[in-house]
């Protein structure tokens, strides 16, 4: 499946054989601001991601942060039509939770002038709700904050979801602007516990019925189906990977609840377990679940996802020569110069501080003891 920048026809090909890394960002309602995103994606870019995608909420700024982003990064640009409404519902002075149903048609019409790709949530309706609300989960709240704004259109309209009741109009204007379309995963697990239960399987038969419309429209189509994933539960991920016949992802994936501060590694170990069932990732930063990341937190998410990424290349039986220029550079004691510029995240800020250390005889670790330094006899 191919998503392509349309503003530059740049293209990254989701569901071949290179996993492809989506990173989120864009404006919280209480925190970060237009140039710290753009800063945040401007890096996103050095290091390598296919895709960026604004999840913006409840700020007047958001378009304009969207058109910037467009006009700037050479990337393919996504974002959320449920997310939009919400915004659209700000920018008339109203809560982000108070949608009315011409929003959502809007938010895509909003969308579209920008985005590459655009997430839209047919799998959230009255049925599945009852579904969730009747569960034996922990967690019996819609996590995701896109899919919790068509929570509160239902509840507060008594009305449907025209994701789910005019799937059409979306799959026609997808078609006609050369848009690919994001299944969001609004029931998905939160917890390991909830991994795969009554609930995500219903919005996992969702997913395949929307697929298939798109499909025979000839909309291009990728979905979300991970959050938190029990590592156990392989056989599941073998059914939902032979039966939904479009690229699948998510965010993370995440194969234990308890690495708070940390769950950048938690998603990189769950990318390399979970590889032959991904098609696509969305980053995770050590911010993840506690609060809005910022440059140094970003930088990290995106270097773990590399290194997961590099990794299956080894894996793989792929040779790079970086790793080999890396070995060559710690041998010639390049560790100021040579070393970081290998690196996978050459900005990193304890290779920054290291650098400025400026300790002439090896790393401040070995000091005379390093075993790169030769020693008189």
């Amino acid at each position: 499946m191919v998503i392509k920048n349309r503003r530059s026809g740049r293209e990254c090909l989701c569901g071949g054989k290179e996993l492809v890394v989506v990173f989120p960002y864009g404006l919280s309602p209480l925190a970060s601001n237009i140039e710290n995103e753009l800063q945040k994606v401007r890096l996103a870019e050095k290091l390598g991601v296919d895709m960026v995608k604004d999840n913006s909420v409840g700020r007047k700024e958001w378009f304009k942060l969207m058109r910037q982003v467009a006009e700037e990064i050479d990337l393919p640009l996504g974002a959320s039509a449920a997310l939009a409404a919400a915004n659209l519902a700000v920018d008339q002075k109203k809560r982000p939770t108070d949608v009315t149903k011409d929003l959502f048609y809007k938010g895509f019409e909003r969308l579209a002038e920008v985005c590459d790709a655009i997430e839209v949530f047919p799998t959230i309706t009255p049925d599945s709700l009852r579904v969730l609300g009747e569960s034996n989960r922990v967690n019996r709240k819609v996590i995701s904050r896109a899919g919790n704004i068509i929570v509160h259109y239902l509840r507060n309209t008594h009305d449907d979801n025209p994701f789910f009741t005019d799937p059409d109009w979306f799959l026609d204007q997808a078609k006609e602007k050369g848009i690919t379309l994001i299944i969001g995963n609004g029931m998905r697990a939160s917890c390991l516990a909830d991994s795969f239960d009554e609930v995500q399987m219903l919005e996992v038969e969702l997913v395949k019925e929307f697929a298939a419309r798109a499909i025979a429209k000839g909309v291009s189509i990728i979905a979300g189906i991970f959050g938190h994933i029990d590592p156990a539960k392989t056989d599941v991920l073998t059914t939902i990977r032979r039966e939904v016949p479009i690229p699948l992802g998510g965010l993370g994936p995440l194969v234990t609840d308890i690495a708070l501060g940390y769950d950048q590694i938690n998603a990189a170990i769950g990318i390399i377990l979970m590889r032959e069932y991904l098609d696509w990732v969305s980053i995770i930063t050590p911010a993840e679940h506690i609060g809005m990341p910022n440059l140094n937190d970003a930088a990290d998410g995106i270097t773990a996802f590399n290194i997961a990424r590099h990794i299956l290349d080894l894996r793989a039986g792929q040779k790079h020569e970086r790793d080999r220029q890396m070995a060559q550079a710690r041998i010639n004691k390049l560790w100021c110069a040579g070393m970081p510029e290998l690196s996978l995240n050459p900005y990193s800020p304890i290779i920054n501080r290291v650098i400025q250390e400026k300790w002439p005889d090896g790393c401040s670790l070995c000091g005379d003891w390093c075993p790169f330094v030769e020693k008189p006899e």
